[in-house]
């Protein structure tokens, strides 16, 4: 009988590794991008442009225009509380796809105002809801939850939204003024929002990584804990984790939030009144349009780079470092008269108060944790938006007196001068004794 040989077993070698699915907290960056910029957009930048054509049209003073802003705060004051603790138990899903159609329609709407108080109703509180559901703390706090390593990038990749809102919404508005008057660019702007900001947070906005099974950063999956609520997971143990009432017996909350609050009032500042400030210069729309084009491209080009800086160098001492050069380019600011004072103002305040967002949507975190930071920032809301609405309104009641930006912008140097004194003077809290309410993270 002949002998069989038997045939060599093949062996299958290791096959490609799998491709790793992109984390979904980046996705969550895309999305606050998209929600910051086209809230942002049409409340800062768009009207700074329609300012003066608004006056023209309409006869209203500049500083009865800068109370909409105001009246935008105040709304924003009684919104922060409510969608703080809204974000940390359901997340910001539907709060930010309603925002997008509340936000769209109350454009739209705009572009049919006859009266002062219309306007003051439109924009200063029903678009200041839209905001509130739809960028700002919603959008900061949710991409805080997903990271932790990596969230100097993510946040500062997530503000990249704040310095869009310029580049886009400053030549965009212009534009669509220029072509077609402010009131159907209005218009055009509110059917733009709705097309974006909706669509977004319902496709990608998930309130944080654990619901999914996952940890900040992609990191391995979180198990759920015995004996805790259905849904709930430990938050991870290098984390501070307080709870409001924790947060707010410490000297360093009130530090940071006065400090947070006068830089704040800066930026409001300039923002809204740059435009008009340079066009009492002498300079042409196209130039002084040009000029805050170029100052929302130098934030835009800070924030990745301070948000690295940020993640290893002490954000406190960033913060420090930042608020002072801002006050250096608020002194160019007072006195840019000619066109290249104007540009140097728009470079150094770009990639100095382009930052902010980043700097203090890090300190929160870092100093707080992310457990409770939705509603820990929720509930000091309205003395935040209480000071970011007051900034052009009394810059606008200076000018009115003196006729004149300066003083307004002098005293934002010693605004930001302050700020940088307070953030010097906040260290980080030191870590309270958890008991069970401030150990997980509440139950979607």
């Amino acid at each position: 009988m002949a002998e069989t040989t038997a045939l060599p077993e093949l062996v299958e070698g290791p096959g490609p590794a799998p491709r790793r699915k992109l984390f979904h907290g980046w996705w969550i960056v895309v999305s606050s991008v998209v929600g910051d910029l086209m809230m942002l957009g049409p409340s800062t930048y768009a009207l700074a442009v329609f300012l003066v054509p608004i006056t023209k049209e309409m006869g209203w003073s500049r500083s009865a225009i800068a109370l909409a802003p105001t009246m935008r705060s105040l709304t924003g004051m009684f919104v922060g509380p409510i969608v703080g603790p809204i974000l940390d138990r359901h997340g910001p899903r539907v709060l930010m796809a309603a925002g997008g159609i509340i936000g769209g329609a109350t454009l739209i709407l705009l572009s049919q105002v006859h009266a002062i108080w219309q306007f003051y109703v439109l924009f200063g509180v029903g678009f200041s809801l839209a905001m509130g559901m739809s960028s700002g703390l919603v959008t900061s706090a949710t991409v805080a939850k997903w990271f932790i390593r990596r969230r100097g990038r993510a946040v500062a990749l997530a503000a990249l939204g704040i310095s869009l809102a310029g580049v886009v919404f400053t030549p965009l508005s212009q534009v669509l003024a220029s072509v077609l008057g402010w009131r159907l660019a209005w218009a055009l702007i509110g059917v733009l929002v709705m097309a974006t900001v909706t669509p977004a947070a319902l496709l990608l906005m998930r309130r944080q990584p654990e619901d999914l099974g996952l940890r900040p950063d992609g990191d391995a999956a979180t198990p759920s804990l015995p004996g805790h609520p259905s849904g709930a997971r430990a938050a991870l143990p290098e984390e501070p984790r307080w709870t409001v009432r924790q947060a707010a017996r410490t000297p360093t909350l009130w530090l940071l939030l006065f400090a947070s609050n006068l830089l704040g009032l800066t930026i409001a500042t300039i923002l809204f009144h740059q435009l008009a400030y340079f066009a009492d210069q002498g300079f042409s729309r196209t130039l002084a349009t040009t000029v805050a084009t170029t100052y929302s491209l130098c934030a835009l080009t800070a924030k990745p780079i301070w948000g690295l800086i940020i993640e290893r160098v002490s954000v406190r001492l960033c913060a420090v470092v930042n608020a002072v050069l801002s006050a250096g380019a608020f002194v160019v600011l007072a006195y840019a008269s000619t066109p290249a004072l104007a540009f140097a103002y728009a470079v150094c305040a770009g990639l100095t108060t382009g930052a902010i967002p980043v700097i203090q949507n890090m300190i929160w975190p870092e100093y707080y944790g992310r457990t409770f930071l939705g509603t820990i920032r929720g509930a000091f809301a309205p003395i935040s938006m209480l000071s970011f609405g007051l900034g052009p309104f009394v810059s606008g009641l200076l000018y009115d007196a003196t006729g004149s930006y300066r003083a307004a912008f002098l005293a934002i140097v010693g605004a930001a001068l302050t700020s940088a004194l307070l953030f010097a003077l906040a260290r980080r809290p030191q870590q309270p004794a958890q008991d069970a309410a401030s150990a997980t993270i509440p139950a979607q």
